[in-house]
C-alpha cells in the first residue's frame, strides 16, 4: 500500500501545480473575458523574460585578416551613416592579439575603415553584424604556426626518378612542407595535435600530373620532437579525361586552364595546365579535391574565373568568364581629393585598388554602388602622390559584406579594369 501511495502523491502534486499554472495562464491570455479591459488582462500576465531590448543585439564584431594571419594591432574605425539631420559619429578601436574587434550599439548601415601598417581597407554601406575584413597579400604565404618534424620512412623504395609531394589534413593541421631528402614538417595551429600526412609520388621534372602512387599515415604531432612514421604507397591506377570549355567576352581569348589539387584550402599544389576544349588524361589522386582557374586579357583588362571546384570525372565542365567593367571616372592622370567620385559600371561588388606607382602599401575601397567617393585623407593615413588605380568587379556578390574572410577573393570570379595613374592630393 505504501508503495502505491508515493506515486499517487506525486501525481496529485503535479496536477495541483498544473491547475494553478493553467489558471494563471487563462487569466492572462486564454480566456475571452469581456469584463476585463486589455490593460487589466495584461496586468495578470507574468512579466516577460526580456523586459527590455538587449543592446548586444546591435553590436558589430569580427576579425581582421592580413594574408593568412590574423591582424593584431589593426585600427578599425566605423561610421554609422547618419539619419536625416543626424550628426556624424565615428568610433575606433585596436584589434586584440587574435585580430578581433567589437563595437557596441551600432546602427545600420555603416562604413568601416581598417588600417594595418600602411595598408588601408575601406568598406561602404555594410549591414552585417559580423564581418572579417581581409587585407590581400600576394603571393599567399603560410600563417604563423607551430612546425613539427616528421621522419618519413618508406616501406618500399620509390620507383625510378620518383619524387614525393606532401600534404596534411586534420582539425589543427594547416599543411606539410619539405621533401623526403631535406625532411618533412607538418604546420599546425596548436603545439600538439593529430594529423594525417598525405604523400603523392610523381616523376621528377614532370609535376603532379605524372602522379603514379599515393599513401597516407596518421601522425601524433608535437612541435618539440620529431615523429617517426612508416609510409606505404599504393599505385595510382585510375585516370580521368576531363574537358573544360570556357566562353569569354568579346575580344578576350582564353586558351588554358590551371588546375590545382588539394586536401584542404591551405594544403594544395599546382596539378596541371591543360588546353581548353581538349580532353586531357590525368591521374586520380584519392582523398583530394580539384579546382581550375582560367584568365583572359584584352588590352590591359582582365577577366578571371577565380578557383572553381569541379568533378575530375565529368565528361565536360563548362564555364563563362565575367563581363568586363566600364570605367567612367576619373580619367588617366586626374587629380583626386577627398569626396571626389570613382565611377564604374559593373555588376556585383566593386573593389577599388590604389597602389603607389613606386610600389608600397595599398588602399582598397569596397562598395556595392557604381559611384563611390574617395575617403578623407585622415582615413587613408595621409596618402598622397601618384597611384595606380585598378577596379576589381565581383559579379557574383550582392553586398559589400560578402567580400569578407581569409579567402574573400580566392574563389570569386573577377573582372579587373585597365590600370590608370591618378594623383591623390
Amino acid at each position: 500500500m505504501l508503495r502505491l501511495a508515493v506515486p499517487l502523491l506525486l501525481v496529485l502534486a503535479g496536477a495541483i501545480s498544473g491547475c494553478e499554472s493553467l489558471t494563471e495562464d487563462a487569466r492572462c491570455a486564454y480566456v475571452e473575458d469581456p469584463s476585463l479591459a486589455p490593460g487589466e488582462r495584461a496586468s495578470a500576465c507574468l512579466p516577460s523574460g526580456f523586459p527590455e531590448e538587449a543592446s548586444w543585439a546591435r553590436n558589430v564584431g569580427g576579425i581582421v585578416w592580413r594574408g593568412e594571419d590574423r591582424a593584431s594591432g589593426a585600427t578599425v574605425t566605423i561610421e554609422p551613416r547618419p539619419r536625416s539631420g543626424g550628426e556624424r559619429v565615428v568610433h575606433s578601436m585596436i584589434t586584440d592579439a587574435a585580430g578581433a574587434f567589437t563595437f557596441h550599439d551600432v546602427t545600420l548601415p555603416y562604413d568601416m575603415t581598417v588600417r594595418h601598417g600602411q595598408d588601408v581597407l575601406v568598406y561602404r554601406g555594410l549591414r552585417a553584424r559580423y564581418i572579417e575584413p581581409s587585407i590581400a597579400i600576394e603571393p599567399r604565404g603560410l600563417p604563423r604556426a607551430w612546425q613539427a618534424k616528421v621522419d618519413v620512412r618508406l616501406d618500399a623504395p620509390l620507383s625510378e626518378r620518383g619524387k614525393l609531394a606532401f600534404f596534411a589534413t586534420g582539425a589543427s593541421a594547416i599543411t606539410a612542407t619539405g621533401d623526403l631528402e631535406t625532411g618533412v614538417s607538418i604546420v599546425g595551429r596548436e603545439y600538439s595535435f593529430e594529423a594525417t600526412l598525405h604523400a603523392v609520388e610523381y616523376e621528377e621534372g614532370k609535376g603532379l600530373e605524372s602522379a603514379r602512387a599515393y599513401g597516407k599515415v596518421d601522425v601524433d604531432v608535437t612541435a618539440a620532437r620529431s615523429q617517426l612514421v612508416v609510409l606505404h604507397l599504393d599505385p595510382i591506377t585510375t585516370f580521368a579525361e576531363p574537358t573544360i570549355v570556357v566562353t569569354a567576352p568579346a575580344g578576350f581569348q582564353a586558351t588554358t586552364a590551371d588546375l590545382r589539387v588539394g586536401f584542404t584550402p591551405r594544403s594544395d599544389a599546382h596539378f596541371a595546365t591543360i588546353p581548353l576544349g581538349v580532353k586531357a588524361r590525368l591521374p586520380f589522386i584519392p582523398d583530394a579535391g580539384y579546382t581550375f582557374r582560367v584568365r583572359a586579357e584584352r588590352d590591359g583588362e582582365i577577366v578571371d574565373s577565380g578557383e572553381v571546384g569541379f568533378d575530375l570525372f565529368a565528361e565536360q565542365t563548362s564555364y563563362a568568364l565575367p563581363e568586363p567593367l566600364r570605367v567612367e571616372a576619373p580619367a588617366e592622370g586626374a587629380s583626386l581629393g577627398p569626396g571626389d567620385p570613382l565611377v564604374v559600371d559593373g555588376a556585383g561588388v566593386l573593389e577599388h585598388v590604389l597602389v603607389p606607382v613606386e610600389g608600397g602599401p595599398s588602399i582598397r575601397i569596397v562598395a556595392k554602388d557604381s559611384r563611390t567617393e574617395l575617403p578623407d585623407r585622415s582615413m587613408l593615413g595621409g596618402a598622397a602622390g601618384a597611384y595606380r588605380w585598378t577596379v576589381h568587379g565581383y559579379p557574383t556578390l550582392r553586398l559589400a559584406d560578402e567580400l569578407s574572410g581569409i579567402d574573400a577573393r580566392r574563389y570569386r570570379s573577377m573582372a579587373a579594369s585597365k590600370p590608370r595613374v591618378v594623383e591623390l592630393r
